[in-house]
This record gives structure tokens, sequence and C-alpha cells, in this order.
């Protein structure tokens, strides 16, 4: 768990649950969480860092659905649907995490889209 810790999660994870390790960061405090999910096929992580504010900075592996329209001669269109995968989703609502961020202009944006399927 990144302190040197081994703990055995294979029952706690699913395609539809996820393992949640909360940690907090020594230098900025905050709550942080290591999500976990997925089955031995398709098996992935997201990391959530409190950035204070209501606020959240993201990264993951395999933690997405994508989706894209394909035409006749097998190239993707540009429009490509992503979404977080079911297990990320229960997690996220479980913790309280909300569909959205503030986008690089400071904006707030809207990514609900993440949480269908």
């Amino acid at each position: 768990m990144g302190n040197g810790e081994r703990e055995d999660i294979t029952d706690d994870i699913g395609t539809d649950r996820a393992y949640v390790h909360t940690y907090t960061n020594p230098e900025k405090g905050g709550a942080n969480y290591l999500i976990v999910g997925g089955d031995k096929d398709s098996f992935g992580y997201a990391e959530f860092f409190d950035a204070g504010d209501n606020r959240w900075c993201s990264h993951g592996v395999n933690s997405r659905l994508y989706y894209a329209d394909i035409d006749e001669e097998d190239t993707i269109e540009e429009n490509v649907m992503k979404q977080f995968k079911p297990w990320l989703v229960s997690a996220l609502k479980g913790l309280g995490i909300l569909p959205c961020g503030a986008g690089g202009d400071g904006q707030r944006k809207d990514y609900s889209y993440l949480f269908k399927g």
C-alpha cells in the first residue's frame, strides 16, 4: 500500500465493486484515495487526490470504458465516449465524490457523462 504493507484484496474487488485505500498526504493533508477494481482479465486502478475546495485531481489505468463510432472503412470517428467503469462509479458514489470539476480555464465542467453506464 505504498508503505511496504501487503494486503490480499482479491475477494474485495470485482467488475462492479472496488477496494478503496484511504491515506493522507503528509505534506498537504487532505484525503486521498487509491481505488482498485475489476477482475483478473480487466484489472484497473484510479487515484483521486484532494485538491481543496471540493475539487479532485485523478489519474488511473484501465478505469474507463471507451466507445467509438467506426465507419465502413474501420476508421474511428472523432467522438469517442468515455465512462468510468462500474467499479469506479460505485466507489466514487460511496465516497461522495461528485462528477464535476474545474477545467483548465478555471470554469466548472460537467463530467456526469463519466458516471453513466
